[in-house]
């Protein structure tokens, strides 16, 4: 068979290229078939039978193929309309066990050997699909394992399923028994649930009616009973919701519930709890279509072709958003990373999660979805040293580099190690002072900032999560704090006592019309979960990195006095949290800080309208949000004035008790020689403060010119609220 020029014969035109990517009109693909190419003649035989409510011939413009990437996708098609409706994605597939009969001059390994959908969890497909993930990580996954036999939580609901498909349930009361159990990570949404409160207590443990039960929470219970276990930790059943003390109590026990689960179900695709785990019938499934014949043709039997899935992605897209709603809940965050292994529910097929694998049914997950695989905390640091031996526990501190979302060339060994190396203690490390040093050998090792980097991608995530309370912001992310807790040291609202000023570096990169600071209080001013809104962090700047092109002398008299001043500062937190989850909610918290603060003046940046500022009372308006500091030095031969771009933490004009004019004075608190909080004063004395944002010179200001923005700075004592 000589070479296709449309399809290439399915190969790359150079080992070089990325990936086998290709376009053409329908028309294309039609006379290639008609000219017995074999590869366009499987392309065109798995469209055709894929249509549905369309035609190739009235209503495709054009086709994107590709295949061969590193992702190991199947050959796949992107189809286009020629009216707005959304593209059509095919994936062609063949099964697993279906080998490759004669490949002649075709590249049949584009078409990658993947399993079919189960159309059911339920079904005996879907069951024996969970049953292999479930052997798979019981005998071959290190990190996966733990030998201890946990305790049940203090409350399950017991049950037993009946002939009927329903289910006798009740809420037992466990004390020190142990025995496995799994849990359920889910929607709430705005319609009310069946909850265990002071009203339903004394029934629930009598019994539930089946039918009071959401279907999400039934499906789960079914499921469960599916798998032979009869215990299941359901949080609207398990907490008394109307008692403060019991929620905060069980709250804080978040880390052990979901860590000693034997499986977390997950209702992924249902955005309440009537949505269900699963669907009765599969109407909308995708459906798959078996290319039979071709044998005697291409040397290929038993190709399908189907709809390809989409999976969820990181930053979540729109349709992410829409198709995996539990996703973007900020409790289901730390249930997600604290459970051992995870089984999504999602609409089309199931995804597992463990610590070493990340797999759906269709085999086609990116590697970039994989949040939990590349983010577990290790149970305790006992079992650590007893499954890894001391020696290697320390031989593997700081030699991989931790990543949230992307997944590193190395064995499944050496990823435990290093994820056991984020939590190592570190030593010479106090959270009230940091030092820069101008020389490079006494410089602090990078590697002691190995955990604190890990909790900044934690937040960075979390923090981009919705939840119906605010006042949640804490509480939901306290399992994953009090797991952290053995090497980051003393909580404080957020920020740790080992990493505190490189905690401190948050910001809100884009700052958004709905940005705010709750009037409620949640946290202190100086914690990223005082703010609304998603957070990124700052590395800590390295100051060997900043070397002056001109100007040496002012240069070098420049840092040194914005090293020496940094190095002056001293940070004592005093936290006042709650009694039942010292990691949960806070009442109160002060900063005290010994450092060098500056005024300067606040000044909103809008849209410029006859070169001049507009009308700042329409200024909420605006897109986007902006604002500068001006810096007044006419004694320093500066000019009138410097001004800088810096982050606000909220939206600085909106009504309310937290707006700040136009014009107001501010203040800059030195935390780095380059980095600066910025303060608004709550007392005429200039004690009391408030953070606002965060602001960053530029290098070039000092490489360049030598400019000491702190050059008007005094050395104080304040508070930050």
């Amino acid at each position: 068979m000589s070479q296709c020029n449309l399809c290439n014969n399915l190969r790359k035109k150079s080992e070089d290229d990325v990936r086998l990517a290709f376009d053409f009109v329908p028309s294309e693909l039609n006379r290639s078939a008609e000219a017995k190419c074999p590869a366009c003649n499987v392309i065109l035989a798995g469209i055709l039978q894929s249509e549905d409510g369309w035609t190739l011939a009235g209503d495709i413009t054009h086709i994107y193929v590709f295949a061969l990437a590193k992702n190991e996708d199947s050959l796949s098609l992107e189809l286009y309309f020629r009216d707005d409706r959304p593209k059509v994605v095919l994936e062609f597939y063949r099964r697993e066990r279906n080998e490759l009969l004669s490949s002649g001059n075709v590249n049949w390994t584009a078409i990658k050997p993947k399993s079919p959908l189960s159309g059911h969890p339920l079904s005996p497909t879907g069951m024996k699909w969970l049953g292999t993930r479930l052997d798979v990580c019981k005998k071959k996954h290190l990190s996966c394992q733990y030998h201890a036999k946990p305790n049940l939580p203090k409350r399950t609901l017991s049950f037993r399923v009946s002939e009927n498909g329903k289910a006798d349930v009740k809420v037992v009361e466990n004390i020190s028994q142990p025995g496995r159990y799994i849990a359920l990570s889910h929607c709430w949404g705005s319609s009310p649930l069946c909850a265990l409160d002071g009203k339903t207590i004394s029934q629930f443990g009598i019994s539930i009616p089946w039918s009071r039960l959401p279907k999400t929470f039934q499906d789960a219970i079914l499921f469960s009973a599916k798998l032979g276990v009869n215990h299941i930790w359901i949080d609207a059943l398990c907490i008394v919701q109307d008692n403060p003390d019991d929620w905060e109590r069980e709250s804080a026990k978040m880390a052990d519930i979901y860590q000693n689960s034997f499986l977390t179900l997950a209702a992924t695709a249902s955005s309440n709890g009537m949505g269900g785990c699963f669907s009765d019938a599969k109407t909308d499934a995708p459906s798959e279509h078996e290319l039979t014949g071709l044998q005697s043709h291409i040397g290929l039997d038993r190709i399908v072709v189907r709809t390809k899935l989409q999976h969820w992605t990181w930053p979540p897209s729109k349709v992410s958003m829409k198709l995996h709603p539990l996703l973007q809940r900020g409790w289901a965050f730390q249930e997600r990373i604290l459970s051992p292994r995870v089984l999504h529910f999602c609409k089309d097929e199931l995804v597992w999660e463990c610590r070493e694998e990340s797999v759906c049914e269709c085999g086609s997950l990116p590697a970039l979805s994989e949040t939990k695989k590349q983010s577990y905390l290790p149970r305790n640091e006992t079992a650590l040293r007893r499954a890894f031996g001391r020696k290697t526990w320390r031989r593997a501190f700081g030699k991989i580099k931790i990543t949230m979302f992307r997944r590193n060339k190395i064995s499944p060994k050496q990823r435990g190690l290093s994820r056991i190396a984020a939590l190592l203690p570190r030593k010479h490390h106090s959270h009230n002072r940091i030092v820069y040093q101008e020389e490079a050998s006494n410089v602090t090792n990078p590697e002691k900032l190995d955990a604190a980097e890990n909790w900044h991608r934690v937040i960075e995530q979390y923090s981009s999560l919705s939840l119906t309370k605010q006042t949640d912001r804490l509480p939901a992310l306290s399992g994953l704090a009090i797991r952290s807790s053995p090497v980051l040291g003393e909580y404080l609202a957020g920020l740790w006592k080992h990493s505190f000023i490189s905690d401190l570096l948050w910001r809100i990169n884009k700052l958004e019309h709905d940005i705010v600071r709750p009037t409620e209080y949640i946290a202190p001013s100086w914690s990223w979960a005082s703010v609304a809104g998603p957070v990124s962090f700052w590395p800590e700047p390295d100051t060997r990195l900043i070397e002056g092109t001109s100007g040496e002398r002012f240069w070098y008299q420049a840092r040194s006095a914005l090293i020496r001043r940094a190095n002056a500062s001293r940070f004592t937190a005093n936290v006042k949290a709650s009694r039942l989850n010292p990691y949960g909610k806070v009442s109160s918290a002060t900063l005290y800080v010994h450092g060098y603060i500056q005024p300067a003046r606040l000044q909103y940046v809008s849209t410029r309208v006859g070169g001049t500022w507009g009308n700042t009372t329409s200024l909420v308006e605006s897109v986007p949000l902006k604002y500068e500091l001006d810096f007044i030095f006419p004694e320093e031969g500066y000019g009138p004035s410097i001004e800088l771009p810096f982050f606000a933490d909220y939206v600085l004009q909106a009504k309310g008790p937290l707006r700040i004019p136009h014009n107001d004075q501010l203040h800059l608190l030195l935390i780095h020689p380059y980095i600066c909080l910025v303060l608004k004063s709550l007392d005429e004395n200039l004690k009391i403060f408030r953070r606002i944002g965060i602001i960053r010179q530029p290098v070039a200001l000092v490489s360049e010119y030598g400019f000491d923005w702190m050059k008007s700075s005094v050395e104080s004592d304040i508070q930050i609220l």
